[in-house]
């Protein structure tokens, strides 16, 4: 999980922390500890879609917004199954990175969150369109469904990096600094 809180003046504070545990196998898991989280006014929290993040959520004090990543993998896991029709969604979200990453270069913070957004309302826009078009043609128990189902259950939440291009699309950073305690 990556929390960034804007603060004072729009600045930006990034923090991750993790309880790390002994499961009952004997491995190490990172849960993020949450006992302690305060956060200010406008706070984002880019995390996956587990549900222990739903209690910050719940206040209305923490803004959630999901990882793009995370959406992907279900997509690519239908390959399997549904390669044509699974192609569809992950070249869109492909393209989403490509935007973002051209819109990084952009030193100004309000002309690049403008550009990211105008370039990537539309494939969104694509993506929702694909969906309600293959939503009921799929296998209801096959991967693609579940691929459909976890982008309609985020779809706000996935959607929200339009807003500021602070944001970023996905939380890859701190799952690698996870998997490395």
């Amino acid at each position: 999980a990556v929390a960034i809180d804007r603060g004072q003046g729009g600045s930006v504070a990034l923090a991750a922390a993790y309880h790390v545990i002994k499961t009952t196998g004997g491995r190490l898991a990172g849960i993020p500890d949450l006992r302690d989280v305060r956060v200010s006014d406008a706070a984002h929290l880019l995390a996956d879609a587990a549900p222990i993040y739903h209690e910050l959520y719940a206040t209305g004090d923490v803004i959630e917004h999901c990882c793009w990543f995370h959406c992907r993998r279900y997509f690519y896991r239908a390959l399997e199954t549904d390669k044509a029709l699974a192609l569809g969604p992950l070249s869109l979200i492909a393209k989403l990175f490509e935007i973002d990453a051209e819109c990084s270069e952009i030193p100004d913070h309000g002309e690049r969150t403008t550009a990211r957004a105008q370039r990537s309302k539309p494939l969104l826009e694509l993506l929702d369109q694909w969906m309600d078009r293959h939503r009921d043609q799929v296998d209801p128990r096959g991967p693609l469904a579940t691929a459909i189902g976890y982008y309609d259950n985020q779809h706000d939440a996935l959607h929200r990096f339009v807003d500021d291009a602070r944001l970023s699309l996905h939380n890859n950073l701190s799952e690698q600094h996870l998997r490395n305690l």
